[in-house]
């Protein structure tokens, strides 16, 4: 057996959330197919292409018919047994592969679906009236993405999502059923379980997340302006691109303190109490839930940061979906925090982690489904 697997997310230059998805996907393939592995990048184009691509060839995320043709021709050897696309974006691609090679089993990854993304980013960016190019850019995304997941649905012989919430999106829009679900999982990672013996005056939150991404930009500048003036914290703001925003996040609270693009975020998720997940839309699973819960933090989010996550609110943290909430939850914690020896792990959020969101449960899953293909043939 030997998989192509296509993918756009895999820039090791641009370790976001899809990026760690796309290379726990790829390092369970690798396993699965003993290495018989071959990979193809979607490579980076000049702006012109990309218009092109998108106004004219309805193309999403980076794809063109010059690489479309090229992964044909790699096909061409008859050693393939499958495709794994990292996208459910890549339609056109996938209709090309089925027509030429009907033999080989297409399996996708849904890691959002993309229509129901990008239609809030549309009419949030088309209420605010500032920038009519991206308003543009973002309608053409939206009717884009319809095309190619209609696409993908009626060709692949295996559809991933990663939620129940995107499962039933799928229904609705695709009229196709998800084969599985597998959300987002990490490593194990050999962290201590005993808290660093520091004295600390006020409880640290943490916010981690890419700094150029609308959801992340509306939902720490929420927190920043609604909830962090009545709470006796600090704020640490680490990730991507956040650096862009330093200037203007700090000051507005001198409780906050961007650090930017690291090179690293163990020395942060360590010496946090808290992380906070103000997030109000998207698709998906949040990656950044699943990764502070990989080092055992207490985690105070909204129903989109938690969507797919089986937790109990009240040992993880706690859900909140307005100011008043977060306001509360934090404050009582921080008596709880100070009461209890300033503690910085949550023994119940690793737990859970280890037991559904580390990478032993999702290589399960993926061999499941290659099983199945198999008795299929």
């Amino acid at each position: 057996m030997k998989i192509l697997y296509i993918s756009n997310r895999s820039n090791s230059q641009n370790k976001n959330g899809a990026y760690q998805v796309a290379q726990r996907n790829y390092e369970h393939l690798k396993e699965i197919f003993n290495r018989k592995i071959e990979i193809y990048l979607i490579k980076k184009k000049s702006i012109v292409s990309k218009i092109i691509d998108t106004f004219i060839f309805k193309r999403l995320e980076g794809i063109s018919i010059k690489m479309e043709d090229e992964i044909i021709s790699i096909l061409s050897t008859n050693e393939f047994n499958y495709v794994f696309f990292e996208s459910s974006s890549f339609g056109y691609c996938a209709e090309k592969i089925k027509k030429k090679y009907p033999k080989i089993k297409i399996i996708t990854f849904f890691h959002d679906i993309n229509h129901s993304l990008w239609k809030p980013l549309y009419l949030e960016t088309k209420k605010n009236k500032k920038n009519l190019l991206n308003t543009i850019k973002l309608k053409k995304f939206m009717k884009n993405s319809i095309v190619n997941e209609k696409k993908v649905c009626e060709i692949s012989d295996k559809i991933i999502t990663l939620n129940s919430r995107d499962s039933i999106l799928l229904k609705e829009l695709y009229k196709v059923s998800s084969d599985k679900e597998i959300g987002v999982t990490f490593p194990m990672r050999k962290i201590s379980r005993f808290d660093k013996k520091v004295e600390k005056e006020k409880l640290k939150l943490l916010f981690v997340g890419v700094g150029t991404f609308l959801p992340n930009i509306q939902g720490i500048e929420f927190f920043i302006k609604k909830v962090l003036p009545y709470i006796n914290v600090e704020l640490e703001i680490v990730g991507k691109g956040t650096e862009i925003n330093k200037e203007k996040w700090e000051s507005l609270n001198s409780k906050v303190k961007v650090r930017g693009t690291v090179d690293s975020l163990d020395e942060y998720y360590n010496d946090a109490d808290v992380v906070i997940a103000p997030i109000f839309m998207g698709g998906g699973m949040k990656v950044k839930t699943a990764e502070a819960l990989s080092y055992g933090k207490t985690i105070f989010g909204t129903k989109e940061a938690f969507e797919g996550y089986e937790v109990d609110y009240k040992k993880v943290g706690g859900l909140c979906n307005t100011a008043e909430e977060f306001i509360k939850s934090i404050t009582e914690y921080m008596k709880w925090w100070e009461n209890n020896n300033k503690p910085v792990f949550n023994e119940y959020s690793y737990q859970i982690f280890k037991e559904k969101y580390s990478y032993e449960s999702s290589l399960k899953k993926f061999k499941e489904i290659f099983e199945k293909l198999e008795k299929e043939n």
